[in-house]
């Protein structure tokens, strides 16, 4: 999501039409944050400005561990910025989107077949922001494997990029893409807390989160009729507080 600031120029006719073409720039800086930037190309006057820079999330692939991640930099503890005690991770199938027909995620072959699980995800989301939280997101896709590009894989980080853009709030998320069992794809994959470790050590400078103000939000909670127990118990692994989607964001679709 590109966004700008149009600045006026108070010197012109206000009952003048402004006519601008906009060129968007992808830049570099230094600290080796990618970015766009946006520039005016002057058509008729020079009503508008637009000069606001816009950090872009980035992706990355650790294959050693099957891990996908996306940081933005904007968030607290990335690019040599301080960690955070308060964490608000969540899971992302069945707890922040479902599928708008019931069918399982990984057959979607489009960002379009998803919706929210409620319609508090996005106010609470901010809400968190608001309150000093740090947002991130532990997800497990073991039928991506390697392949991190095209396919399957846009689907996941299309989802993704599209919820930091509903949200408007910066996030961190992980994304284990090993299967269990598999070489290497346990280490990360829940219950496992590799994700969890990683995220520690690697984007929040080391600094351990709060046990009594993080919590961790999902739907594999061991219940009749769950598909499984790992999110309840990466949550007892790592330490912190647990909730299901219905206790947290109340049913589903409301």
């Amino acid at each position: 999501m590109h966004q700008s600031y149009l600045g006026r120029n108070p010197s012109l006719p206000p009952d003048r039409p402004p006519q601008i073409a906009v060129t968007r720039y992808k830049v570099v800086l230094p600290s080796g944050v990618t970015g766009w930037v946006s520039a005016s190309s002057r058509i008729a006057d020079d009503r508008y400005d637009i000069t606001r820079f816009v950090p872009q999330p980035t992706w990355r692939y650790h294959p050693s561990l099957k891990l996908l991640e996306r940081t933005d930099p904007r968030m607290k503890g990335e690019g040599g910025q301080r960690g955070e005690k308060k964490i608000a991770a969540f899971d992302l199938d069945g707890t922040l989107q479902v599928t708008k027909l019931g069918t399982p995620p990984y057959l979607a072959t489009s960002t379009s077949e998803f919706r929210p699980y409620s319609d508090s995800v996005t106010s609470k989301i901010r809400s968190l922001h608001s309150d000093g939280y740090r947002v991130v997101i532990f997800s497990n896709q073991g039928g991506l494997g390697d392949k991190v590009e095209g396919g399957k894989a846009d689907v996941v980080r299309g989802r993704l990029d599209e919820l930091g853009g509903v949200w408007g709030v910066p996030f961190t998320a992980f994304v284990a893409t090993g299967r269990s069992g598999s070489k290497g794809g346990g280490k990360c994959r829940k219950p496992e807390k590799g994700m969890w470790e990683w995220f520690v050590e690697e984007h929040n400078r080391g600094v351990r989160p709060d046990s009594g103000d993080s919590f961790f939000v999902g739907d594999a909670a061991g219940r009749q009729g769950d598909h499984g127990d790992c999110d309840v118990e990466f949550a007892k692994r790592v330490g912190i507080k647990f909730f299901t989607p219905e206790e947290y964001f109340g049913p589903e679709g409301r």
